[in-house]
């Protein structure tokens, strides 16, 4: 019964440190959708028009870089990081 108190009471204090942190905006997960504007802002070599082209024509897998919540599209940077690796080795114009 005393390890099931312990277990019980270190489960709390896991389940505070991720609310802590869910309040301060710092999970120890890399995930930063950007929308367009923010992405292009971010890569100013890339422009808007580029990124639009991508997606209509998911040019060479860039489907799975972004998401689309309603209207909005909001890019993972560590995915785009990912998928620009791949059509470098990969030989690919983008």
């Amino acid at each position: 019964m005393i390890e099931f108190f312990q277990l019980i009471e270190r489960l709390t204090s896991n389940i505070d440190v991720l609310i802590g942190l869910l309040r301060a905006n710092t999970l120890p997960i890399a995930i930063k959708p950007l929308t367009i504007k923010g992405f292009c802002a971010r890569y100013p070599e890339i422009s808007e028009n580029t990124v639009r082209y991508w997606i209509a024509s998911d040019q060479n897998g860039f489907s799975s870089v972004y998401t689309k919540i309603g209207r909005n599209i909001y890019i993972d940077d560590q995915l785009f990081t990912n998928w620009f690796r791949d059509q470098v080795v990969g030989g690919s114009n983008a």
